[in-house]
């Protein structure tokens, strides 16, 4: 996954990756990009001295993720 928001030599970064896995994957179609909507480099705030709660964009890579679980994982 790439955040939409992310520095842009991040986001060819991870496609490029994406493309390479791709050629040497058995069956290519498994293998994909997901972009998060909104989301820049960091999943959480700076540190500090309490607990920050979850953001939105964090969520959202929860969600891609569980979903992939589920996915890969239902075989």
């Amino acid at each position: 996954m790439s955040g939409e928001e992310d520095h842009a030599e991040f986001r060819r970064d991870a496609a490029d990756l994406v493309d390479a896995v791709r050629r040497g994957h058995p069956e290519p179609d498994a293998v994909r990009l997901a972009p998060v909507p909104d989301l820049a480099h960091p999943l959480a705030d700076e540190p500090g001295m309490e607990p920050a709660p979850q953001r939105a964009t964090a969520r959202a890579v929860d969600s891609i993720l569980t979903e992939w679980f589920r996915e890969t994982l239902a075989v």
